[in-house]
């Protein structure tokens, strides 16, 4: 009998289910638009921290790669007529942001850094969906003060664009899992697709999400 309701109990907590204590107290909402902001406001304390160094406006190396072939995408060159040096899907990004906001370097970063946020709130998303709320919640607050990730969501580069996919990817696994509804296997394919256009190496995931689902 104690087996039986220890069993029970144990698959309750994996199922992230709150049978007993009722409803919980925040939404997944509103502990989603938590999260976000509290990981947006940590990444706004680091680019104020940043700022005054050189590299934040004068761009090096594959930044500065990146920041021109967007400007020529953003005049409307298009994606050029070379074989790409680079996978094209950043720049693309970079070049909307240039459209929308103009050059600013700064309001760029703090449109990345607000992709970034976002991505922790996805990842609380994945974590209840794939665990339980909890676990959830650990995910989207470790990935909110994860220094690497702060440090990336600044630069004017790909990795900020990769994380959010990633996470967004895991959603989509999440979904199907529960429900594979012929949609959810549709957008698992675009982002994951969208995900090789930005980080080439990413494709080989592909292979194993189709043996994982």
């Amino acid at each position: 009998m104690s087996k039986t309701f220890s069993r029970t109990s144990i698959g309750r907590r994996m199922r992230g289910a709150d049978k007993s204590g009722g409803a919980p107290r925040y939404s997944d909402g509103t502990l989603f638009a938590a999260i976000v902001a509290f990981a947006f406001a940590m990444r706004l304390v680091y680019l104020f921290q940043i700022e005054s160094i050189p590299l934040f406006y004068h761009l090096p190396g594959d930044p500065r790669t990146y920041d021109a072939w967007a400007q020529r995408i953003a005049a409307g060159d298009g994606l050029g007529d070379e074989v790409f040096y680079q996978t094209p899907l950043y720049p693309c990004f970079l070049a909307l942001l240039q459209i929308v906001l103009g050059r600013d370097l700064w309001s760029i970063r703090v449109a990345q850094i607000l992709l970034g946020a976002v991505s922790c709130g996805l990842l609380f998303r994945a974590g209840k969906s794939l665990l339980s709320r909890g676990a959830g919640i650990a995910a989207g607050l470790i990935l909110s003060l994860y220094a690497p990730a702060i440090f990336f969501d600044g630069l004017i580069d790909k990795p900020v664009l990769d994380l959010f996919l990633v996470a967004l990817l895991l959603v989509f696994l999440a979904g199907v899992l529960k429900n594979p509804h012929w949609a959810k296997w549709i957008g698992q394919g675009v982002v994951l697709g969208l995900l090789g256009l930005s980080r080439e190496n990413a494709l080989l995931v592909a292979p194993v999400v189709a043996i994982w689902i």
